[in-house]
């Protein structure tokens, strides 16, 4: 059984297996994407709330750059790595090509140094 997408969305400790890491990175993808076209479209039509939409907007995207942070880390601590490699994201074009590698590196089977086995 694989873990809960929504659990531990802000806990930068435990292990994320990759079926719950690319779930909820699609579901993070979706929401962006709602979330945009929802501000874009009430922006539009009343166009004196924008301010505080844009301002709502913003502070979903650091909720949401929070949790894939988190996420990263766990995942990387699902195959018997330090959670700080997750920050290499942050380089460009290298940090892409390694967030694509969270997609596809297995897990450590049973139980590593950071937690039993999610799956």
């Amino acid at each position: 059984m694989s873990k809960p997408v929504f659990e531990d969305l802000f806990k930068f400790s435990g292990r994320r297996n990759r079926q719950s890491f690319i779930l909820l990175q699609l579901a993070t993808i979706v929401a962006v994407l709602l979330g945009v076209g929802l501000i874009t479209t009430i922006t539009f039509a009343a166009p004196a709330m924008g301010g505080a939409l844009a301002f709502l907007g913003f502070a979903g995207l650091i909720a949401i750059a929070v949790i894939n942070w988190a996420a990263a880390s766990q995942r990387v601590r699902d195959f018997n790595q330090s959670g700080v490699w997750a920050l290499v994201m942050l380089i460009p074009y290298v940090g892409f090509a390694f967030s694509l590698a969270l997609w596809f590196v297995p897990s450590t089977e049973g139980e590593n140094k950071y937690g039993p086995s999610c799956i």
